[in-house]
């Protein structure tokens, strides 16, 4: 309930949030859905074999997608994400974590879900959005 209170005063205005992406770059082709029931991997090869159910395709920021991969496919997995992220070639920025939090929180499904069962009891003792976003988000020790 503390951290809901918090989200108003938190979350950046949406053009700041925007304008802070991969160098203002273009706008891209989102799925909008990613996650462990929409990517196909071959166990043997680890390579994507596939990805389906385009209905909540949009155009927009590119971090959007990869909150649902995150939450949904790596079910919080820092490590896998830390692994898409180089593979993507991602170009990271100081405000990353507190970027990507945002996003999870103005995500149209819900990213939290299972964040208690997956996190444990890492998550009891966040108090600020902050905290949450480098719990979350904050891949620099991995």
């Amino acid at each position: 309930e503390a951290l809901v209170d918090q989200i108003e005063r938190w979350l950046p205005p949406a053009t700041e949030l925007l304008a802070s992406g991969r160098a203002g770059g273009p706008a891209a082709l989102l799925h909008g859905d990613l996650h462990g029931q929409h990517v196909f991997i071959d166990s043997a090869s680890g390579a994507l074999n596939g990805v389906i159910d385009f209905t909540d395709a949009r155009l927009g920021d590119p971090r959007y997608d990869f909150v649902a991969l995150y939450a949904g496919a790596f079910q919080f997995d820092r490590a896998l994400l830390a692994s898409c992220l180089a593979g993507y070639g991602w170009a990271f920025s100081n405000t990353f974590a507190k970027e990507m939090l945002a996003f999870t929180l103005l995500h149209e499904f819900d990213m939290f879900a299972d964040l208690g069962h997956l996190l444990g009891a890492s998550i009891a003792g966040i108090s600020t959005l902050d905290e949450l976003a480098g719990l979350l988000w904050d891949i620099d020790d991995i």
